[in-house]
């Protein structure tokens, strides 16, 4: 997905100069049909129906609120939560009055979760020796909302966690997407 600017057209729907929204390729010029892009709107950053107001913010949406239904006093626990929907997941979170922690893999994500989003707690996936010990350290009383990205021992570790009648919202399995089989989960039950 990507954003455009219109330097020639052929279409009544689109003229020079409007900003367009569609799967552009990553290069400098496209020719594409004018069924294949949607015109975004003139007063607006174009850049921002990348992230917040496009499939990012919509997935972020729906998940904490529509699917997860997370409630103020809540623990929700967004696995990526540095990337493009799980930092916009914390905010959300965060808006909606829940304890929100953060599951990503590096130091410096972990810092921009709790210096900028201001986020309750995170873990870093990658240097922790026990992500089960840690999430059970961050969320003492169990994880009421989790919105996984990751599948696999992340997904795991969460479910040893995770409390009864919790809600877990399954966006993505990324730790499996360049395997022949997805990895096993033990916690599952």
């Amino acid at each position: 997905m990507g954003t455009g600017n219109v330097i020639a057209s052929k279409s009544p729907i689109f003229k020079r100069g409007d900003f367009v929204l569609g799967f552009l390729g990553w290069q400098e010029f496209a020719i594409v049909n004018s069924t294949e892009i949607e015109k975004l709107p003139s007063y607006e950053n174009p850049q921002l129906s990348l992230g917040v107001f496009g499939l990012p913010g919509l997935t972020a949406y729906f998940s904490v609120i529509e699917v997860g239904k997370a409630m103020a006093g809540e623990t929700l626990v967004i696995s990526t939560a540095a990337g493009s929907v799980g930092s916009i997941a914390c905010q959300i979170g965060k808006l909606l009055g829940c304890r929100v922690i953060g599951i990503c893999g590096s130091d410096s994500k972990g810092a921009y979760l709790m210096n900028e989003l201001k986020i309750d707690g995170w873990v870093n996936y990658r240097s922790e020796s026990n992500l089960q010990s840690a999430l059970r350290k961050l969320c003492p009383k169990g994880i009421d909302v989790y919105i996984d990205h990751v599948g696999g021992k992340v997904l795991d570790a969460v479910l040893a966690n995770i409390k009864k009648n919790a809600r877990i919202v399954l966006s993505g399995a990324i730790s499996s997407y360049n395997q022949k089989q997805a990895p096993p989960i033990y916690n599952y039950s």
